[in-house]
């Protein structure tokens, strides 16, 4: 195999030589998180923080008040991990915290 074509199967997330997953999963962040490595919130809140002002923002139409509900469901979402019962749909359990404060908030 050249070189080119090696580089040519690159699979984002994977490395190109041996195919191991190079990114974490949402799943591997929570569980990482309850044993005490706090990175690894940070992790989740640097993959999801776009999506969750976005959808804060398309409910409420003011930008520091999505700001506001975002930071608030991180925290809220930090603080109740342990009852998130699927953790590889954490993104999911996670917008529809910001979903339901965005409508409260209205």
């Amino acid at each position: 195999m050249t070189d080119n074509a090696r580089y040519s199967r690159f699979v984002p997330g994977r490395c190109p030589f041996t195919g191991v997953a190079t990114e974490q999963s949402d799943e591997d962040l929570v569980h990482r998180t309850l044993a005490g490595e706090q990175n690894a919130f940070a992790d989740l809140v640097r993959r999801y923080r776009r999506a969750a002002l976005a959808r804060a923002l398309a409910i409420l139409g003011d930008p520091a008040e999505a700001d506001d509900i975002a930071q608030e469901a991180f925290v809220h979402a930090y603080e109740q991990l342990a009852t998130c019962r699927q953790p590889a749909r954490f993104a999911a359990w996670l917008l529809t915290i910001v979903h339901r404060r965005s409508l409260n908030r209205r």
